[in-house]
């Protein structure tokens, strides 16, 4: 796994919305972006927020509506930002099981992440 924090500019660490949004070309792409880097960043303790291992890799399992409150964006502004990024490869999502429904689960595809920067 690629040390995210060390990809980012050291002064935009606590801040990371104006460097997605960069990279996301847009305001909801790089909102919900800056959001999935910081499930992906280590807490304050330097561990992982990450919790949902599947297939060797680990997700984020959130509904888009959780995104949306998040992210003060409608579901369909999170829907567009999600498909945008996939299509650019910056992550992939599947459906699995989740508090016992079906929700979308999302990884940042790293590699990717830092090739745009």
């Amino acid at each position: 796994m690629l040390n995210l924090s060390e990809s980012l500019p050291p002064n935009d660490r606590g801040f990371y919305s104006r460097e997605c949004m960069k990279i996301g070309g847009d305001l909801a792409v790089g909102m919900l972006l800056s959001r999935i880097l910081y499930w992906y960043l280590p807490d304050k303790n330097g561990k992982s927020k990450l919790r949902v291992k599947k297939n060797g890799h680990f997700w984020i399992a959130k509904t888009r509506e959780e995104w949306a409150e998040e992210c003060c964006m409608t579901a369909k502004q999170v829907r567009r930002a999600l498909r945008v990024m996939e299509e650019v490869g910056l992550i992939e999502t599947r459906i699995y099981g989740f508090a016992g429904k079906a929700t979308t689960h999302l990884r940042l595809i790293q590699d990717r992440f830092v090739s745009l920067q």
